[in-house]
């Protein structure tokens, strides 16, 4: 007997071990500084074994400081012996699905369809149907914001008063500070051409931040003189723009910007999910002698607020706007498509001689905000109303009838299985599951969902197996580009386990207990989604 079971114990480990290394995963590392979701489904799968195996993927998203980002799993696939299989996320084996840890990185990876700034770490492992890792392999990828710095005022082209010039830039993820260079543009140079050839007429190094104001104790800037810039930062070095500087009439005096008033608020989710922002009170106040307008003097007056790496909408108040002088505005305007925070813009106005065309007050002024985190609250406030109803069809199929209503338009909807039980009283009076319909799979055609039979269903069809039931799925969904009656009906048919055959059912009380998930979609191009789960538990008595 003793002989009996170790041989038994030696036949189960050496399974185990068998397992480990008979599939080969080959993860495809992205390109530096980027990594998306589709990452996890990119890689190479071999079969090392002289048969058939049968398995599923489970991928993991990790971030050093943030712990799990997100994980996701494949359905169950066949390779045959010796068979390579390339998986991307176009063809995920049986549907891919993900569960995500942290919103924040979700919201923030399906907008852009990159990772945030982080260590990363990626695992797939191949799993066989008893749970057994039959091959895994995993990759670090570093995400780091590596960009040449952004010149944002003096503009391109601006033309300038010659005192407290403020240089602006945005910052970039590159290690080490700033460096600042002038020169003087001569004759029809170009500024590039300037900056290769001339002398340099001023530089600052090691700058910590991302903006400087020109010293009065450097070289004067001369009137009616061009300037080219430059930042660089490292081996990397912006764009070269220039200024000109003004022949101004002394006793004007130009515009302010206060800061200190605005207030920026979350205004509602764009098509794709993105944030959209609304800013008011950003006050522009005319110092000067002289009325003045929005706009640059002798330039386009249609765009006097020129945005970085967003848009603008709605600006108040309109372009050539007369402000008097020691008056103000009061600016608001609607962003939509920025991506990241701080935001910058820059602010033009100018203020003509009354008499002369040629003596004007140009005024750039560079403006950073920061934006507030937009959380979208919708799924707190929803009701769900989710009643399902069940009837004995035949010896291992329930009808679940009923229907679902919720407090938002519905264009879409999708039901899984998330999880059943079962008890038998007597407990031999059950086979259990004999077979993959009576294992909590939603039965077609008779599962419909608004009325409709066709629906999308994720079934089995990878192995090509002849003895594959592709009427049975464990998830369905119906989308529409209109919204659906609410509350919208349901009939499910559900395969479960049943007494043995012949027996009368009141000699055999079965319990069970079905978990159904559901995921609402609320708007027409199906981005915005609620989930729910609601367990329902009934007999056969």
């Amino acid at each position: 007997m003793r002989m009996r079971l170790l041989i038994l114990l030696c036949l189960f480990w050496t399974g185990i071990c068998f397992g480990q290394g008979q599939v080969t995963v080959h993860l495809k590392t992205p390109p530096p500084n980027q990594l998306g979701v589709k990452d996890l489904w990119n890689l190479t799968l071999t079969n090392t074994s002289g048969k058939e195996i049968k398995i599923y993927l489970e991928g993991t998203l990790d971030e050093v400081k943030e712990s799990r980002i997100v994980d996701g799993r494949t359905g169950f696939f066949t390779l045959k012996a010796k068979e390579t299989k390339q998986i991307t996320a176009n063809n995920i084996p049986g549907g891919g699905t993900y569960n995500w840890q942290n919103k924040k990185f979700q919201e923030g990876m399906i907008r852009t369809g990159n990772a945030p700034e982080g260590m990363y770490t990626i695992c797939v492992n191949a799993k066989s149907e008893d749970e057994r890792i039959m091959g895994q392999d995993c990759f670090q990828q570093n995400i780091s914001v590596m960009s040449p710095p952004m010149l944002i005022s003096p503009e391109d082209g601006a033309v300038i008063k010659p005192d407290g010039v403020s240089f602006m830039w945005t910052g970039t993820g590159l290690k080490g500070l700033y460096n600042l260079k002038i020169v003087e543009v001569q004759g029809n140079q170009s500024p590039s051409e300037a900056m290769q050839r001339n002398s340099v007429w001023f530089e600052k190094k090691d700058i910590k931040t991302t903006n400087f104001i020109y010293p009065t104790s450097a070289r004067k800037f001369e009137k009616g003189k061009k300037y080219a810039w430059q930042v660089i930062v490292g081996n990397e070095g912006s764009e070269i723009w220039a200024f000109k500087i003004i022949i101004e009439d002394p006793t004007q005096g130009c515009f302010e910007i206060d800061t200190t008033q605005y207030k920026v608020e979350c205004n509602g989710f764009d098509s794709n999910g993105q944030p959209k922002y609304k800013l008011t009170n950003l006050i522009l106040k005319n110092v000067g002698t002289n009325p003045g307008n929005t706009g640059l003097h002798g330039g386009p007056i249609t765009n006097y607020i020129t945005p970085t790496g967003f848009t603008i909408s709605n600006l108040n108040p309109p372009s050539a706007t007369n402000i008097l002088p020691n008056n103000s505005i009061s600016i608001s305007f609607e962003i939509s498509g920025a991506a990241n925070s701080p935001i910058s813009f820059v602010v033009k106005s100018t203020i003509p001689h009354p008499t002369n065309p040629n003596l004007y007050c140009d005024k750039t002024i560079g403006v950073s905000v920061d934006l507030p985190p937009c959380i979208c609250e919708d799924c707190d406030s929803l009701n769900w109303d989710f009643n399902l109803t069940a009837s004995h069809s035949n010896s291992d199929q329930y009808d679940l009838n009923g229907s679902l209503g919720v407090n938002l338009p519905i264009f879409g909807v999708e039901f899984q299985v998330q999880s059943w039980s079962y008890t038998a009283s007597p407990n031999s009076c059950s086979n259990g599951v004999t077979h993959l319909e009576e294992s909590a799979m939603f039965l077609l055609p008779a599962t419909t969902i608004n009325n409709n039979s066709a629906i999308q269903v994720f079934n089995e069809n990878v192995s090509g197996s002849s003895s594959t039931n592709n009427n049975a799925t464990k998830k369905v969904k119906l989308l529409s580009t209109t919204a659906m009656p609410n509350p919208l009906p349901v009939n499910f048919t559900i395969g479960l386990p049943g007494a043995l055959p012949g027996l009368p059912p009141n000699c055999c009380t079965i319990n069970y207990k079905v978990c159904i998930e559901v995921t609402v979609f609320y708007d027409a191009e199906h981005c915005k989604s609620c989930t729910y789960v609601k367990c329902f538990e009934f007999t056969n008595q």
